[in-house]
């Protein structure tokens, strides 16, 4: 692959902060692309990518049509190996990048004057040794979170309980460069897709929608009811629900619900 940087931008109805998000990095001079991925988004966010596009900006715009389970129950109850599984989101999502180095951005995130300088003058570009940054992002004043960003070598990606995560080649060195950080929008903000009912739930017609559907009622019915916005970055009310469901894992794989890919 080249080298360079492929930034790797879900965006769901981010109209809000797409703006602020892509022009954070705009004064990048390597070698890079922005790939805004549209997930069925419904308000300006195209309009916003198009514009800064066609100023010269490195803006790949692609859409992606296919409901996808949501991080919390739904990943859960949803296996890996399915289109809406947002494992297939992401491993589609990076199948996208044509530079060496990816840096999962989200589209709420912006970028700070050292970890530009970072990108700009210590990152090696052509590095061939497997290398995988964890970098800290600012969850408003609330938190810190800190997660693998920025990696050279990706191999897969797996399902992990309530997420999706990245696997990396063996071997790969880690650095933790979380001193260097990423601003974004506190975990307490509820975006407005996290409202919606699940998808397989809001006028089920297939055997896979009839399916997920029962499932994540059965989890409901062991654990209770999943908090809006449960498995968002580095919000407290997950860890009691983990450990609860941990508690029933041997039902839930009766039912066919594994907690990894």
């Amino acid at each position: 692959m080249n080298p360079g940087v492929s930034f790797i931008v879900r965006c769901r109805n981010e109209e809000e902060y797409l703006y602020n998000s892509l022009m954070s990095l705009s004064g990048l001079d390597i070698p890079h692309e922005i790939i805004v991925i549209l997930h069925l988004c419904t308000d300006r966010s195209k309009e916003i990518a198009e514009k800064l596009q066609a100023t010269g900006m490195p803006i790949k715009i692609v859409e992606y049509n296919e409901e996808v389970s949501r991080a919390g129950y739904e990943t859960l109850v949803t296996p890996a190996s399915s289109k809406h599984s947002i494992v297939q989101y992401l491993k589609y999502a990076y199948s996208l990048a044509q530079y060496n180095w990816i840096f999962k951005w989200d589209a709420d995130f912006v970028a700070t004057g050292p970890l530009l300088n970072f990108l700009e003058y210590d990152l090696i570009l052509d590095e061939e040794t497997p290398v995988r940054f964890r970098l800290g992002c600012e969850l408003g004043t609330d938190a810190l979170n800190a997660e693998f960003y920025l990696f050279n070598c990706l191999v897969d990606v797996q399902k992990y309980m309530f997420w999706e995560v990245p696997v990396f080649a063996d071997g790969a060195i880690n650095h933790d460069f979380s001193q260097l950080r990423i601003k974004s929008v506190s975990y307490k903000t509820l975006k407005e897709y996290w409202e919606a009912r699940p998808w397989f739930k809001a006028h089920p017609s297939t055997v896979e929608e009839l399916v997920l559907a029962v499932n994540y009622d059965y989890i409901v019915s062991l654990v209770g009811e999943e908090p809006l916005g449960l498995a968002r970055a580095s919000n407290p009310e997950c860890d009691g629900k983990l450990s609860a469901l941990l508690q029933v894992q041997e039902h839930l794989l009766e039912k066919g619900i594994s907690f990894y890919s």
